[in-house]
Order: structure tokens, then sequence, then C-alpha cells
């Protein structure tokens, strides 16, 4: 029993140990105010706060500036969107066999739905401005670029380590 406690200790050793080799521990610290805005944020996203603001640096980082909302937000959000498309296309059929409207009238509201379906994709994937966001904070407290700058560095330079 006491060689089973002694393994398990020793594998959780191991593993934090390997864990840090990889990974690299940074502090930052925020005014008050700012670190409610973030968690304000973050929420909205579903996410923790070490979470969000890894996210926002990474968003950053590779040039997209979106982080996307929680997977089942947004997979119900496209739910009802193909739900609504087949409300469309069996007005379009009960419409087309009628002969209410022509051809083009229907391909127009198709296409009014295909970009309905790209902007509320679009509208989901927006984040807050990283930019603005850091922006703002930095002229805040400018004393905080060089501590910015240097862990920015030092995240570039680990994950290039991988």
């Amino acid at each position: 029993m006491a060689d089973q406690i002694e393994h398990k200790k020793a594998l959780f050793r191991d593993r934090k140990k390997r864990y840090r080799s990889r990974h690299k521990s940074v502090t930052l610290s925020f005014s008050m105010d700012f670190a409610k805005r973030l968690q304000k944020e973050a929420d909205q996203y579903d996410k923790t706060f070490p979470d969000f603001i890894k996210s926002l640096v990474a968003a950053h980082m590779e040039g997209t500036g979106y982080i996307l909302p929680k997977d089942s937000n947004l997979q119900t959000l496209l739910l009802a969107l193909r739900r609504i498309g087949n409300n469309v296309n069996q007005l379009t059929r009960y419409v087309h066999t009628e002969g209410l409207l022509k051809e083009r009238d229907i391909t127009t509201m198709q296409q009014h739905l295909l970009e309905v379906e790209r902007e509320i994709k679009i509208a989901l994937a927006q984040p807050p401005s990283i930019t603005n966001m850091l922006s703002e904070y930095l002229s805040k407290y400018p004393e905080k670029v060089s501590s910015l700058k240097n862990w920015l560095n030092d995240y570039q330079s680990d994950s290039g380590k991988e």
C-alpha cells in the first residue's frame, strides 16, 4: 500500500516536471477595473480568465483577431439557422409550385438567406478588439509596455521550441 502511494507521488512529480519543462508560467497584473472588464468579456465567451487571456494573445499573434464562442453556443445557433433555411426552402417550393413568384425572386431570397447566415457567423466570431483593449490599458499604464514586450518575446521563443 505504501509502495503504491509512493509510486503515485512519483508519477505526479514526473508529470508536473514534464509540464513545467514545456510551459512557462507568467504573472500579469491588471487594475481592478480592467480585470473586471476582462472577466466580463471572458464570461461572455464562457471561458476562464486565464483561458480568455491566452485566447486574446493567440488571436492577436496569429493575426486572426477573433475568439470563437463556446462550441455548444455556436452549434445551437447553426442549428437554428438551418431550421430557418429549411423553412425558407419550404416556402420557396410552395411559391414555385403555385407560381406566385418568379424564379429570380426565389433565387434572390436564397441569396439573402445565405448573406444573413454569413453575417451571423462573422458577428459571432468577432471578439472584443484586442488591439483596442491593449491600447487602452497601455495608455493608462505605460510602465507595463516593457513587461508586455518581454512576456511576448518569451512566449514567442518558448512556442518556437515545441
